[in-house]
């Protein structure tokens, strides 16, 4: 078993068991007050608009900007139902005041999304780029066998890691089965049979970056040199944005936090309970009153700082960057293909990506091609610990101040960020997500979607050289079909069939086509049941109204 000073390394991940018992509070962050995800809200409408930080020295353009505030109200998504929240003009003007840090946060080409630690890109790649990669694409869909609306043209279940029987190179450099980490049922997270295989990749030192696989990319053959050009090329526009991902997920740089605090109420004034013991009508009465009055009784909210924001959300304590580092990344590369006959795609359910045994610490997923469909979003939430400073058990102040009800899961609901064409959304894996619906536009036409994800592996545990995640580099291809076609393109064509017949089935450690698509629907569903059981025991633990 992976021990805790292992797990406690790098990066933030989610990669524990909330239901060991060490977690009396809850998991992962202080909940965010309703007020204060409404602020976040605001904000980050104010961000989508275009140009926006042309706009922050515009008198006209901030009263624009406060009216708007203060006349809408913001629906917020709880794990209990929907809150309606209306801004106060001091609210609205510290989200206002905060565009100046949000500002000097920015590059280029990446800003802030719609929560902290979610980084979205400001301007489309190359068209001319954009259409390389999607011819490059194009002949993976012949060599895809799957007829599902949504398929992985590249998957990373197809042709794993499999402990006990893939061979990778050991400290001698001599090719052994690997084996198999150990797993007690206390370990979910980490799969004792299957692991994804990463690529290893070297980012240049020099800006604009660029990246050179160092290794196979497992899925893509390498002989579709074209195709890895285009990956690498696709890669290194996400460097910024993994950089800021990262950034923000180091330990020593803790998530921003506006309101602080715990809530009070104004007065007391508690239902008089029936005189007579008896009294069932009476009793009946009261349950009702008290159930309506812990609801409804006054009640005063944490709030901003008096003197508004206070500035400082654009100072870090840690930079993270990738300049000059091997980093190894898994590619993904999924299509989803509508018709009038089946016309939407029902999106995803809620996931992190991959498990222990890979130890993702951050994504990036590029919308490559787009026709006919309307655009996919991607939507956030994260685990949260009980609130600090209320009575036990005092519904009716956590579920009016934070939307946390008894018995409802502990996580709160961070916003969407739409996914345009040529565009790419970083986000880290401590925060679950789920790809939204999608549509045809035009329903008399079939219409298409392709996405291509950039899971990263954590740098710092990368780095460490002790072969804790296993990449391409330490395992040869297991693809039979890719060592024959490599052995008829290099030897002479004389050569019969016969031998090259014999010469693979004397090379150990390869898989054939059907088994290979066996072993990955088995992956697919380990993975599967691994989310369900991971958002029952990380991300979706039932608030149980102690004070954290």
């Amino acid at each position: 078993m992976i021990p805790d000073s292992k797990l406690s390394r790098g990066y933030l991940h989610p990669f524990w068991n909330g239901g060991s018992g060490r977690f009396l509070y809850g998991v992962g962050e202080l909940p965010r007050t309703l007020i204060e995800l409404a602020m976040c809200q605001l904000s980050a409408t104010i961000r989508r608009s275009e140009a926006w930080w042309e706009k922050l020295t515009y008198w006209p353009c901030r009263v624009k900007w406060e009216q708007y505030g203060l006349s809408n109200s913001y629906t917020i998504r709880t794990s209990s139902g929907n809150t309606a929240v209306e801004l106060t003009r001091g609210q609205v003007r510290y989200v206002l005041d905060e565009l100046d840090s949000y500002e000097a946060l920015r590059d280029s080409n990446c800003q802030v999304s719609c929560f902290e630690r979610i980084w979205e890109t400001t301007s489309a790649v190359n068209s001319e780029f954009l259409l390389s990669l999607q011819q490059n694409i194009l002949p993976l869909r012949s060599e895809c066998e799957e007829t599902s609306t949504a398929m992985l043209l590249v998957s990373p279940c197809s042709h794993p890691l499999i402990y006990g029987r893939t061979l990778s190179f050991d400290a001698n450099h001599e090719l052994v089965p690997t084996p198999s980490p150990m797993f007690s049922e206390q370990t979910y997270t980490l799969s004792p049979t299957y692991a994804w295989i990463p690529t290893p990749f070297l980012v240049s030192q020099d800006i604009p970056h660029t990246t050179t696989a160092l290794s196979y990319i497992n899925g893509i053959y390498p002989g579709k040199t074209d195709l890895y050009r285009c990956i690498e090329k696709l890669l290194a526009h996400s460097i910024p944005l993994l950089e800021h991902v990262l950034t923000d997920l180091h330990r020593s740089n803790l998530l921003w936090h506006r309101i602080p605090g715990t809530c009070k109420y104004t007065t007391w004034d508690e239902p008089l309970t029936p005189q007579h013991s008896d009294d069932e009508e009476g009793w009946l009465n009261y349950q009702r009153e008290i159930k309506q009055w812990t609801l409804e009784r006054p009640l005063e909210y944490p709030d901003i700082p008096k003197d508004g924001y206070p500035g400082g959300l654009e100072r870090k304590k840690f930079k993270a960057t990738l300049s000059g580092r091997t980093i190894e990344v898994v590619v993904k590369v999924a299509e989803v293909i509508l018709t009038p006959n089946e016309p939407k795609f029902f999106g995803t359910p809620w996931h992190v990506e991959g498990m222990r045994n890979e130890r993702i610490v951050a994504s990036v997923v590029h919308c490559v091609a787009l026709s006919n469909i309307s655009p996919t979003s991607l939507s956030f939430r994260m685990p949260v610990q009980a609130p600090a400073g209320y009575a036990h058990d005092d519904e009716g102040a956590t579920i009016r101040t934070w939307g946390l009800k008894l018995g409802s899961p502990s996580h709160q609901y961070l916003g969407s960020a739409s996914l345009r064409l040529g565009h790419a959304i970083g986000f880290p894996n401590v925060y679950q997500y789920q790809f939204t619906d999608v549509h045809l536009e035009d329903p008399t036409r079939p219409g298409s979607l392709t996405l291509v994800t950039f899971a990263l592996v954590d740098p710092e545990i990368a780095e460490e050289g002790d072969n804790e995640v296993l990449s391409t580099a330490n395992i040869p291809p297991q693809q039979a079909g890719w060592v024959r076609q490599a052995l008829e393109e290099s030897l002479d064509v004389r050569i019969p069939t016969e031998v090259i017949d014999r010469i693979m089935a004397h090379t150990e450690g390869l898989i054939l086509d059907e088994e290979a698509r066996e072993i990955a629907e088995q992956v697919k569903l380990e993975r599967i049941r691994f989310w369900k059981q991971h958002n029952e025991m990380w991300f979706s633990l039932p608030f149980n109204g102690l004070d954290g």
